[in-house]
């Protein structure tokens, strides 16, 4: 009684989970059960991928999938992993998939949380443009250890000077800013 009781409360977690998630065998990545998030995060049904492995239904590559399939036998514990996949449309996705491994009827398994970090990664990808391409001298500064993280090419010819004059040193040793101090800018 108690065992159903428990599997019930995880069936409702699993299916109610406002994450997509997804538990798949081990070995080859086939899939046993999806929740609704899943489902309208790759635009599939649960006929279509129930049963079927990540490859037979175009979300990942081979290769991909036996990296997945390694990393699963190197680190039986879990892990968190950046993923390129694909939508059963074959649009392109990026995800952060957390995976850890469950015992189930069906075997040892992993349950796979994925949060979908696409519309992130655009962004930093076009930040990175504009930011490289600005016409004005910028640096990007870790604000916990105030120190340079970036700059780009428009400061390093201001200063006349080198990737690896700034980045990794904190601001206040640069003495780039003479007046008004640093304190009264921030």
């Amino acid at each position: 009684q108690r065992s159903r009781e428990s599997q019930d409360r995880f069936e409702q977690a699993f299916h109610g989970n406002a994450a997509a998630m997804v538990i798949a065998h081990r070995h080859d990545l086939r899939i046993i059960d999806v929740n609704p998030r899943w489902l309208e995060m790759f635009g599939a049904t649960r006929a279509q991928v129930i049963g079927r492995t990540a490859i037979e239904v175009g979300m990942i590559s081979p290769s991909s999938a036996q990296s997945r399939i390694a990393e699963h036998r190197q680190r039986p514990e879990g892990y968190d992993v950046e993923l390129e996949l694909r939508t059963l449309a074959g649009a392109p996705i990026t995800v952060l998939a957390s995976a850890k491994p469950i015992d189930i009827a069906e075997g040892r398994c992993t349950l796979t949380t994925l949060i979908n970090i696409t519309d992130r990664k655009h962004a930093e990808e076009a930040f990175a443009v504009a930011f490289s391409a600005s016409p004005a001298g910028m640096m990007l500064v870790d604000a916990a250890t105030d120190s340079v993280v970036a700059v780009n090419g428009r400061m390093l010819e201001m200063i006349r000077g080198q990737p690896e004059d700034l980045v990794g040193r904190k601001t206040a040793e640069l003495r780039l800013i003479r007046w008004p101090s640093r304190e009264e800018l921030l």
